[in-house]
């Protein structure tokens, strides 16, 4: 499928906590919408992406540096 943009809504909630000068975690919380019709129908049909109804929910924890 050809599209010039890809219609997403993305909802995201993170926290940054400061462990030390130089060491940092970020638990996060996001939710992904597909808003195009045809990209929806497109990826519930797919075989190599499995999305449901084109929405995805998401939990992590982000560790990092900073330099």
């Amino acid at each position: 499928m050809e599209k010039t943009a890809v219609n997403a809504f993305v909802l995201e909630l993170g926290l940054t906590c400061d462990i030390s000068n130089a060491v940092y975690i970020r638990p996060h919380v996001e939710w992904s919408q597909i808003l195009d019709r045809d990209l929806k129908t497109a990826l519930k049909t797919s075989t190599y992406v499995s999305v449901g109804k084109a929405s995805l929910f998401n939990i992590g924890i982000a560790i990092g540096l900073a330099y």
